[in-house]
């Protein structure tokens, strides 16, 4: 087991010092997430302060109140005191209550922290409006594959200070790819891949690699398992290595107690492979905690039994 995995564990051990039986261990793997990769010792007294912070600008039946562990993990990564990091969580929500084009409060959940918190300058004033663009460029491409869960992306491309049309070109260019390669309606996989500023071609070869490495070259990994190889060929270095080490990582969280879902398990080790193989100053950064925000919404979603 490597130093970042290790660290991951010590983590998640510490901040659950003090859990509830009430309280939800998967909110706690994904605050563990945010704090291991910005390098954060932080206790569970901290989280619990953080949490009931950000609670304070929602109201009783706001979706994001579920949110609020994982966000005061990737806060307290950023080390933002709770009173910031409810401003800036309020700041966040204010926005898109002044939007032109209001959304549902289920996609805004979706949204709201990536803009709010994710460690990138490129926050413009018209965020909301971005986001709003690129996902309506995306769903042109792909009416039927695009849907709210893809706010997720589309908060986390501004962030990242992509362009609308340019994104969705390269993600429609990934996808006729894939398809090519037998990979089919891959959609949320081409939107991650778009990410690359090394283009479409290299991108989805990085892809192939990494699907090479994570399954031993014998087989197609099961679709729940695409998202996450996208993550990990989006790292520097050998992308074949990449997936051997979500493999890897994936083998040892799913031995833990308690035990992750696998798709909990899986996109945990993609945002942590991607993370040891990135600048904590680069591009990446923003792709590890916005995909561990949307894979916490999917986990949400899924009702993980733990």
């Amino acid at each position: 087991m490597d130093d970042l995995l290790i660290r991951y564990f010590e983590t998640l051990e510490e901040i659950s010092s003090d859990r509830r039986w009430f309280q939800s261990v998967t909110a706690l793997r994904f605050a563990a997430l945010h704090l291991t990769v910005g390098d954060t010792r932080v206790g569970p007294g901290e989280i619990a302060d953080m949490s009931s912070a950000l609670l304070r600008p929602l109201d009783r039946i706001d979706p994001l109140r579920a949110f609020a562990v994982p966000m005061a993990g990737l806060a307290g990564a950023l080390d933002r005191s709770p009173a910031l990091a409810a401003e800036a969580l309020g700041h966040a929500i204010a926005r898109f209550a002044s939007a032109s084009r209001r959304l549902g409060r289920t996609d805004r959940a979706r949204a709201v922290p990536i803009l709010a918190f994710a460690p990138i300058v490129v926050k413009p004033e018209n965020s909301v409006e971005r986001v709003q663009d690129i996902h309506q460029a995306w769903n042109t491409r792909h009416r039927w594959m695009t849907t709210g869960r893809h706010y997720s992306f589309a908060s986390m491309a501004v962030v990242a200070g992509l362009d609308g049309d340019e994104s969705a070109n390269a993600a429609a260019a990934v996808h006729d790819l894939l398809g090519d390669a037998g990979y089919w309606h891959e959609w949320d996989a081409s939107i991650l891949l778009s990410f690359s500023p090394e283009g479409p071609f290299d991108a989805s070869s990085r892809y192939l690699a990494a699907v090479s490495g994570f399954t031993e070259g014998s087989r197609k990994p099961s679709p729940a398992a695409r998202d996450d190889l996208a993550v990990v060929s989006l790292a520097n270095g050998d992308p074949t290595k990449a997936g051997e080490k979500l493999a890897e990582y994936n083998r040892k969280l799913l031995s833990s107690a308690p035990r992750p879902s696998r798709q909990t398990a899986l996109a945990l080790s993609a945002a942590l492979v991607l993370a040891g193989g990135s600048r904590p100053d680069g591009w990446q950064r923003v792709i590890v905690d916005g995909f561990g925000l949307y894979a916490y919404a999917e986990a949400l979603r899924e009702e993980a039994p733990d």
